[in-house]
């Protein structure tokens, strides 16, 4: 298990995600748990009561659109990766339960399903992400710039060596942690027992 711990670190990024959350490690497994502790205790801090946890209802939650593929050689082709697009949509539409618009008419940012919240304010949910993100952004650079100086010192110097390795392990544990969280809150929101639920 110790090979198997060092090689992976999975156990690692499990305690990292629970420190995080602030919950007890089965918890990181999941994701509406992690995601309800994160926002409880920011609202805590600022004294506001969470909402209720309700029975809801499911509906139909339309997934991601899935090109059928046409088998053969292309010309013209592209390849796009977002950078950290379901978070993004997230702060871009300001989602949260308390900047949700329940009115015809409403006047905000509406996104593709008609949904329309208000920008008058940040809700919590766009905060916590906005935090996050920037806190992965400054730890990944960190990983880098510790990586760039593992490279440069000669493995001779075993203690310093040793050190570098261990920061930069540390800090990509850190930064695949936040990675997770942040990814996991869509899928979270688009889940009938998260309290923040609502299609």
């Amino acid at each position: 298990i110790e090979r198997m711990e060092d090689k992976l670190g999975l156990i690692t990024l499990v305690l990292t995600m629970a420190y995080l959350g602030g919950v007890n490690y089965q918890d990181t497994l999941g994701t509406t748990s992690i995601w309800d502790s994160i926002i409880f205790r920011r609202l805590a801090r600022s004294k506001v009561a969470i909402m209720p946890q309700e029975e809801k209802e499911m509906g139909t939650l339309p997934g991601g659109y899935v090109k059928d593929p046409h088998v053969g050689m292309h010309d013209w082709v592209m390849s796009f990766d977002l950078n950290s697009l379901y978070p993004n949509l997230i702060v871009q539409y300001n989602m949260s339960p308390e900047t949700l618009l329940r009115m015809e008419g409403a006047d905000g940012a509406r996104a593709s399903n008609g949904a329309v919240f208000s920008k008058s304010k940040k809700g919590i949910i766009p905060e916590i992400v906005e935090e996050l993100y920037e806190k992965r952004v400054t730890i990944k650079n960190d990983m880098l710039a510790q990586k760039t100086k593992l490279e440069q010192t000669p493995k001779t110097q075993r203690k310093e060596y040793g050190q570098i390795q261990s920061n930069v392990a540390r800090l990509e544990t850190l930064q695949t942690a936040i990675k997770i969280l942040l990814n996991s809150l869509y899928g979270a929101m688009g889940n009938r027992y998260f309290r923040y639920f609502d299609i």
